[in-house]
């Protein structure tokens, strides 16, 4: 067995490794301060509203609803249909045991009650009418995953 002379002392190679690794407080020190980093820039929340439910809608969901009318009489509305998908997989994703949101509903019977919703509503933002579209929808949810 090889050995080495450290401060003047006989060490194998495998106890020198050992003592190495033992936890010293500056390492102990520099992992605890690495933990509160980061915990303190993970999201407290996965929804991301102000204390009165408000958010920021970006893309096709800033648009108004009087928009999105005349995008689908157009049957240009493919970037909105994008947009809503997005939003109902990040509700599945987000929202507390939700495992589909349409529930027993499918897509185009979702962007029917949106056209529905913006007839009635053409200057609301179009992020809105999504956002009440999951209301309605959230008591018929899928609470259980799918085998």
């Amino acid at each position: 067995m090889r050995t080495m002379i450290r401060n003047g002392t006989h060490e194998t190679p495998s106890t020198y490794r050992s003592r190495m690794c033992m936890w010293n407080p500056f390492r102990i020190k520099m992992i605890s301060l690495s933990c509160l980093l980061l915990l303190l820039v993970l999201p407290v929340s996965g929804r991301c509203v102000d204390t009165n439910g408000r958010y920021v809608a970006y893309g096709y969901g800033a648009d108004s609803c009087g928009t999105f009318l005349e995008a689908r009489r157009t049957k240009t509305d493919t970037n909105d249909l994008s947009w809503v998908t997005g939003y109902l997989t990040a509700v599945d994703t987000t929202y507390p045991i939700t495992y589909g949101i349409l529930g027993s509903s499918d897509l185009d019977g979702a962007m029917v009650w949106i056209e529905n919703y913006c007839d009635q509503n053409p200057l609301r933002p179009f992020a809105i009418a999504v956002y009440s579209l999951v209301d309605e929808l959230y008591p018929q949810r899928i609470t259980q995953q799918p085998r």
